[in-house]
């Protein structure tokens, strides 16, 4: 007996943010610091990751525990965004994301 055919009869994306312009970067912080499932060989070109919420909250409070790596993370890369918008832009996530599902679905288009 084989798997059989089911399709959705309800289908609702609904997009938020549109924040970063640093995909290679900011998926490969997500997958170091967050464990990120990503759909493509590595993280880093992945249009579409799915990251745990609890593990984005985590990540808030490291970089909240810890801004001045973070603060040197984000000067290395030459991004223009300080400690409190990389905060404010992960915390949006974390409230702003599909509640009912623990996972944090990113796309990047």
């Amino acid at each position: 007996m084989g798997y059989r055919l089911h399709y959705a009869t309800t289908y609702q994306i609904e997009y938020g943010g549109g924040y970063f312009n640093h995909k290679t970067e900011i998926n490969r912080l997500l997958a170091e610091k967050c464990d990120a499932y990503y759909n493509e060989d590595s993280a880093e070109y992945s249009n579409h990751l799915e990251v745990e919420r609890k593990e984005v909250v985590k990540l808030v409070q490291d970089i909240k525990d810890n801004p001045q790596w973070y603060e040197a993370y984000i000067a290395s890369n030459g991004w223009d965004y300080s400690i409190e918008d990389f905060v404010e832009i992960f915390e949006e996530m974390i409230e702003k994301s599909d509640q009912s599902n623990n996972f944090i679905v990113i796309h990047w288009y």
